[in-house]
Protein backbone atom coordinates (compact mmCIF):
# COMPACT_ATOMS: atom_id res chain seq x y z
CA UNK A 1 0.00 0.00 0.00
CA UNK A 2 3.07 2.37 0.57
CA UNK A 3 6.24 2.65 -1.48
CA UNK A 4 8.49 3.77 0.74
CA UNK A 5 9.85 5.88 -2.57
CA UNK A 6 6.75 7.92 -2.25
CA UNK A 7 7.93 10.15 0.38
CA UNK A 8 6.94 13.49 -0.99
CA UNK A 9 3.16 12.40 -1.82
CA UNK A 10 3.95 10.83 2.43
CA UNK A 11 4.53 14.35 3.70
CA UNK A 12 2.17 15.81 1.52
CA UNK A 13 -0.74 12.76 2.87
CA UNK A 14 0.62 13.90 6.54
CA UNK A 15 0.43 17.62 6.16
CA UNK A 16 -2.83 17.49 4.80
CA UNK A 17 -4.21 15.07 7.15
CA UNK A 18 -3.00 17.45 10.60
CA UNK A 19 -4.60 20.33 8.82
CA UNK A 20 -7.74 18.57 8.44
CA UNK A 21 -7.21 17.19 11.97
CA UNK A 22 -6.71 21.26 13.18
CA UNK A 23 -9.74 22.02 11.18
CA UNK A 24 -11.69 19.23 12.94
CA UNK A 25 -10.41 20.22 16.11
CA UNK A 26 -11.10 23.61 15.61
CA UNK A 27 -14.83 23.06 14.50
CA UNK A 28 -15.62 20.60 17.72
CA UNK A 29 -14.05 23.51 20.05
CA UNK A 30 -16.33 25.77 18.21
CA UNK A 31 -18.93 23.43 18.05
CA UNK A 32 -18.76 22.88 21.87
CA UNK A 33 -18.07 26.23 22.83
CA UNK A 34 -21.08 27.41 20.78
CA UNK A 35 -23.27 24.49 22.82
CA UNK A 36 -21.71 25.58 25.87
CA UNK A 37 -23.00 29.45 25.38
CA UNK A 38 -26.31 27.89 24.40
CA UNK A 39 -26.81 25.42 27.52
CA UNK A 40 -25.66 28.77 29.60
CA UNK A 41 -28.66 30.99 28.43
Amino acid sequence: MSHPHHQTSKAMVAACALRQGTALAVCLARDKSSWYFRSDH
